[in-house]
């Protein structure tokens, strides 16, 4: 039935004054640059599932500014950082460091940065010199 639809939506597309008509899509997503995201996205999560630490720490980037509650973005950088990105396990260990978060652990926090810090990132270097500073 979706093949259909989108058969339907690439005749018309060319035509001036055509506008494809669906009862039960009517007001939802239904333009190619609305429902592209969402397809990029869902992308990414089977990629980082599948082990890609760098495309979990994408769908966390998405998550930071859609998930108010912080849950999501806290386990797609959970995902990243277990898959061995670098960036990933920065970006959780930052996370650990944020005294206003309900994840707040220094002591996970120095072991994600060790981890990341052994892999060559450079961030994480300079943030377990500051975190033993203190």
């Amino acid at each position: 039935m979706k093949s259909l639809f989108f058969i339907a939506l690439v005749g018309c597309a060319g035509k001036e004054g055509v506008e494809p008509k669906n009862e039960v899509l009517d007001g939802a997503l239904t333009s190619y640059e609305q429902i592209a995201p969402l397809t990029k996205l869902s992308a990414y999560q089977g990629a980082a599932h599948a082990g890609s630490g760098a495309a979990a720490n994408s769908v966390s980037t998405f998550y930071m500014k859609a998930d108010k509650s912080g849950n999501e973005e806290f386990y797609w950088l959970m995902i990243s950082a277990e898959n061995g990105d670098p960036v990933g396990q920065y970006n959780l260990a930052m996370k650990y460091l944020d005294r206003s978060s309900k994840f707040h652990s220094k002591i996970r926090a120095k072991f994600w940065l060790e981890k990341a810090a052994k892999l060559g990132d450079k961030k994480s270097n300079e943030a377990l010199d500051k975190l033993n500073q203190k």
